[in-house]
């Protein structure tokens, strides 16, 4: 059972990695009755499905014998119960990694992106000013892929969509590690909420996450 990384990051939360070796099929059949009976439905035959099941094996694998209840609220964000107990949850994919973050407290937000020169094309779509004086060398694939997945991760513990990534979503300059965490703001109308992303590169990709301890 290819979990890649799991990481208790205070006793209140924990983040997960599997890394998806298996086929769908093999993937179904790691989760319990409970959840497979509630799955029947999905088709076995892509990638979503691959991504969708991993995530759904690596909280099987927590939680054996606890029910488990995840559903979306209208914002189309994650929701967890466990036992009927409700948990903030972040879920993530790419390519052949799905990975969770959960907390019974704390509102928690993830994501992994692979890195791509093609991000290059695209960051002016993301990236502010500020964040281009730093990061906006064409050679600054790495630094611009962590921009792009903390802002991610700052959208999904924001979790209320209408979120533009170039102006509510702020980086500060960082120095860039094979790990570390970076300072981020979320400005958007009266709310201002300051962040800090952790990162993480591994292979080709970069995983981030932030925990809300504003609440």
């Amino acid at each position: 059972m290819p979990i890649f990384l799991q990481k208790k990051i205070e006793p209140d939360i924990l983040l997960a990695l599997w890394h998806i070796t298996e086929t769908n099929a093999e993937l179904k059949n790691l989760l319990s009755k409970d959840f497979f009976e509630r799955d029947m439905h999905l088709k076995m035959d892509n990638a979503a499905a691959s991504h969708y099941l991993a995530s759904r094996v690596l909280l099987n694998q927590q939680f054996k014998d606890v029910p488990v209840h995840l559903h979306k609220n209208k914002f189309n964000k994650p929701l967890l119960e466990l036992s009927g107990i409700p948990y903030h949850v972040s879920i993530t994919h790419s390519h052949h990694f799905a990975g969770i973050i959960l907390s019974k407290n704390l509102e928690v937000g993830m994501d992994l992106e692979k890195t791509d020169e093609r991000i290059n094309r695209v960051a002016h779509k993301f990236m502010n000013e500020k964040e281009v004086s730093f990061a906006g060398k064409e050679d600054q694939v790495v630094e611009k892929t962590i921009i792009w997945s903390a802002k991610e991760t700052l959208y999904k513990i924001y979790g209320e969509k209408e979120l533009d990534f170039k102006l509510h979503l702020h980086i500060k300059k960082f120095v860039l590690n094979t790990q570390g965490s970076i300072q981020t703001v979320i400005k958007k109308d009266d709310y201002i909420g300051h962040f800090n992303v952790y990162y993480k590169c591994f292979k080709e990709f970069i995983l981030t996450y932030a925990v809300n301890y504003e609440e």
